[in-house]
């Protein structure tokens, strides 16, 4: 390799390397509240959830800004629980299983 190639090559590492430092202190941490199931479910009924996600016996998702100031949250809860997905349709809730 020539010295002007090897030259570029380091700047283009320190730029790379400057934009990832920027970038991870760019990014606000998103901080989970743990809840009880039967708070979750209150949410769900009051229509207070934007989204959640499924996973497993994991729940978590997003309150309304109207709410909970569009806090984020997780709780534990049954697994393929049939009862929670109908509570869950029948409002604006966005539902997504992972």
């Amino acid at each position: 390799m020539k010295q002007s190639q090897k030259t570029l090559a380091l700047w283009l590492m320190i730029l790379l390397l400057s934009l990832t430092v920027v970038h991870f202190f760019n990014t606000k941490p998103t901080f989970r509240k743990n809840i009880t199931f039967s708070e979750f479910l209150q949410a769900a009924k009051g229509n207070e959830l934007e989204e959640i996600s499924i996973q497993g016996e994991e729940y978590a998702g997003k309150f309304k800004t109207t709410s909970h100031d569009g806090s984020f949250f997780v709780t534990v809860g049954p697994a393929d629980s049939e009862k929670t997905v109908e509570l869950l349709s029948g409002t604006d809730t966005k539902v997504e299983f992972k």
